[in-house]
């Protein structure tokens, strides 16, 4: 068996393949994209599971998960080996000398249905499976809905052999361990807040501003009806102008090249407890939205807990009319009763990774204060709160941009151990709400990941910063890099010895 490094390389190497297939198939470039984020994510956990397999703290279950891991992995070989066969079919050209992009991916698409299950479905359903393997390697007993997955896997593998038999070869039913390199775990870190007073006063940030947000700047693409639409593949979308299609910034958001850093706590599981609304994406997308995110997963129904992963329920609300608070390895989505005026559990989403629920609630709470419908009192989100806040303010300091003042904050996760970097508008009603947030784990330890340029000025070799809004882009200096223009020289200080702190584990 290949190690698991291979087979995350390759999920890698697949998803640069599919690029070219984004210019060429524009009108499919939402559906790309998710295949692309989801093989990304499959190679993150896989990397994940293959540390945890090396490190000796989990090594003892490993002979839990080798079974259903094979089960996995051969699935994941025909899959890839299937879009692998589809690149080679682009050497074939059209009357115009052009390979005909659009038809393969047809023929893909339509291949993997005979299979039994759409790529992004299936893939989606490697990534959870993945990460619930890595659960049982910790010592946590397998799930319902891991129990519902792996039958999901074994009937697309039964068919995958039988429309390709003898392609690849099924492991034992009890092989030997994996074969493992060693791979960095990820670290948790001491506790070393260092906070600076946030003082409010006037900033130009607010001159972006449309009348019911003047804080951040806006897209031409909100309308006051966006909405967040559940069902068996959850759907968060928001609406589009009819004057113009701009793709929306969101769907730059979840690309899945980032960190896969997974919560150490279990978390309860994943359900909605709205009414079904039948349709209701199919009004949406007729209404002009578009879909910015698309994540599978085994959702149960608040009226009983029946699993729904074949059957597509739906449930619509405006993003406006909840509110998003964290508790755990969850985010619960929160409505008014119009009866009582108190919350009522709209819907709860467990996150196995820590960086997928922080981009889900970034985006989830800038799309809903960027949009032209005021947020009624009460429905403030929050993702630390109380004394027992889930993240760690590490440095909290400002900076310049130009003529904008931001807030810039180091959060460490308690839970998972991650490290963040977070800028907000300085002040003004939406200074709680994230204008960029970028995963920086791995460059712990790293001396020279950052350089001081002056006094004030610090240079960040390498950052993937997630951004929130339209018309930003993060300051990088004429190398290339990018750059923090701190307010004071004492921010600059505190943010390069607390970094610089850190220290794996």
């Amino acid at each position: 068996m290949d190690s698991l490094l291979d087979h995350a390389r390759k999920a890698e190497d697949t998803a640069a393949g599919l690029c070219k297939f984004l210019d060429e198939v524009p009108q499919s470039a939402t559906d790309i994209t998710a295949i692309m984020s989801e093989l990304f994510a499959i190679s993150s956990g896989l990397r994940t599971l293959h540390n945890g397999l090396d490190y000796s703290r989990y090594g003892r279950y490993s002979t839990r998960i080798v079974e259903d891991l094979n089960l996995v992995l051969l699935s994941i070989q025909y899959t890839l080996a299937s879009v692998k066969k589809s690149f080679g079919q682009t050497r074939f050209k059209d009357s115009k000398g052009v390979p005909p992009y659009k038809t393969i991916l047809e023929d893909l698409q339509a291949s993997c249905l005979d299979e039994g299950s759409s790529l992004c479905e299936r893939l989606e359903i490697y990534r959870v499976f993945i990460i619930g393997l890595f659960d049982v390697l910790r010592g946590e007993l397998p799930s319902n809905d891991m129990n519902l997955l792996g039958k999901e896997l074994a009937r697309l593998l039964e068919n995958q052999e039988r429309i390709e038999p003898g392609t690849l070869r099924r492991e034992p039913r009890k092989p030997s361990r994996p074969q493992m390199h060693q791979y960095p775990t990820y670290p948790t870190f001491p506790i070393n807040p260092m906070h600076s007073p946030l003082a409010p006063s006037y900033d130009p940030w607010d001159q972006y501003a449309p009348p019911h947000a003047p804080e951040a700047p806006i897209s031409p693409t909100f309308s006051s009806s966006s909405s967040l639409t559940f069902s068996s593949n959850q759907t968060f979308s928001t609406a589009s102008s009819s004057i113009t299609r701009v793709p929306h910034w969101a769907r730059k958001v979840f690309d899945g090249r980032h960190s896969a850093t997974p919560f150490r706590s279990a978390g309860s599981t994943t359900r909605a407890l709205g009414r079904d609304e039948p349709g209701a994406e199919d009004r949406l997308l007729a209404d002009e939205f578009q879909q910015v995110i698309e994540m599978h997963t085994l959702l149960r129904s608040g009226n009983n807990d029946k699993d729904h992963f074949r059957r597509k329920l739906q449930f619509c609300i405006p993003l406006t009319a909840l509110k998003v608070q964290r508790e755990g390895a969850c985010l619960k989505l929160c409505r008014v009763n119009r009866d009582s005026g108190k919350l009522d559990l709209w819907a709860n989403l467990k996150f196995p990774l820590y960086e997928r629920m922080v981009l889900f609630y970034s985006a989830f709470i800038a799309m809903k204060h960027q949009d032209l419908a005021p947020v009624a009192t009460g429905l403030e989100d929050w993702f630390q709160q109380g004394e027992r806040e889930m993240e760690q303010e590490e440095f909290g300091g400002k900076i310049e941009d130009d003529d904008l003042l931001l807030a810039f904050r180091i959060w460490r996760d308690r839970d998972s151990g991650c490290v963040r970097f977070e800028t907000t508008p300085f002040r003004g009603r939406m200074k709680k709400i994230p204008i960029w947030t970028a995963f920086v784990t791995q460059y712990i330890g790293i001396r020279s990941w950052i350089e001081r340029v002056d006094s004030k000025r610090v240079q960040l070799r390498e950052l993937h910063p997630y951004i929130f809004c339209d018309n930003y882009k993060p300051p990088r200096n004429i190398s290339g890099f990018f750059e923090l223009n701190f307010k004071t020289r004492d921010d600059a200080d505190g943010f390069v010895d607390t970094f610089r702190s850190f220290r794996r584990k």
